[in-house]
């Protein structure tokens, strides 16, 4: 067996050291995104199901908004983004101080006269949508 000069070896386990901590550092980075993006995933699946057991399943339980309260339910529509999860939609309903029932009210509304379409746990504007600001 040849004889390994003890320098070098000391340089080789530093350097494989080195390697493992960046691995280590790198690895803790991507867990926490990972963690992050799960907890917002869960967050949007939870959302997605409460949406989905508390939408009503005749129109008659829709609920049906008064002239004021559908030109303020339009004026927030015209606020949101083209694309949106659930959870941003309850999220900027929040913020601008609407009640999580009428913000639901809102949002069945939207989606019954097709102005909000719903794909998977996403809501898109339609061209209905947008049409109604011109």
């Amino acid at each position: 067996m040849p004889a390994v000069d003890p320098k070098d070896f000391w340089a080789h386990l530093q350097e494989r050291l080195a390697w493992l901590q960046r691995e280590v550092e790198r690895l803790i980075v991507e867990n926490e995104r990972l963690r992050e993006e799960n907890r917002r995933l869960r967050e949007e699946v939870t959302l997605y199901r409460l949406f989905q057991e508390l939408q009503p399943q005749s129109k008659e339980e829709l609920p049906e908004l008064s002239a004021e309260m559908l030109r303020q339910a339009m004026e927030f529509l015209d606020r949101l983004p083209d694309e949106m999860g659930f959870s941003e939609f309850f999220d900027r309903a929040e913020q601008e101080g609407i009640e999580s029932a009428v913000a639901r009210d809102y949002l069945l509304t939207f989606l019954r006269e097709e102005l909000l379409r719903q794909q998977g746990g996403r809501l898109r504007k339609t061209h209905r949508a947008a049409f109604g600001k011109a």
